[in-house]
């Protein structure tokens, strides 16, 4: 299990690292409901370095990585509404899967989150994609709505937690 001190707010020098886990956890989790070409255009489109830059430096969202010895995961949240926040991603390499990275990731999040005086978190999932709706359940998030994921017309959940 992590140590909750592993966890710290993500930094431009990341981004390189940050792509790589995202790469690879994107590719783990999602090839078998959608496909390896449409994950490889997505990480293409959605983890470019100006993207991952942006997020990281803007003032209301939360960013963050784990690293016991090097960054093997990472967390980001932003804005829904005044109290509510979207948990955007929280991705660990597959070589670190249940290593508790991704709960630590997430009590980082949460923590900061309650310090800004936000109350919900809330989160879109896969309906297909069964471990991570497994450990969003075992963290206390909620099921609240069904939808469509349109970036690859898809199922989804809407899952919801109160901090």
């Amino acid at each position: 299990m992590t140590s909750p001190s592993s966890v710290r707010p993500a930094e431009i020098a990341d981004i390189s690292a940050i792509q790589k886990v995202a790469k690879q956890s994107w590719h783990a989790a999602h090839d078998d409901i959608v496909g390896a070409d449409a994950v490889e255009e997505f990480v293409v489109d959605h983890y470019d370095a100006e993207s991952v830059q942006e997020c990281i430096v803007a003032p209301n969202r939360e960013f963050c990585v784990v690293e016991p010895k090097s960054i093997v995961g990472f967390a980001d949240a932003g804005p829904a509404d005044d109290r509510t926040y979207t948990l955007h991603r929280l991705y660990v390499h597959p070589d670190h899967w249940k290593d508790g990275h991704g709960s630590s990731l997430l009590a980082w999040t949460e923590s900061a989150l309650r310090d800004r005086g936000i109350t919900t978190l809330q989160l879109m999932v896969m309906a297909d994609n069964e471990r991570a709706i497994d450990f969003y359940e075992s963290q206390g998030f909620d099921r609240i709505d069904q939808d469509c994921d349109d970036r690859f017309d898809v199922e989804s959940y809407v899952y919801a937690k109160e901090l």
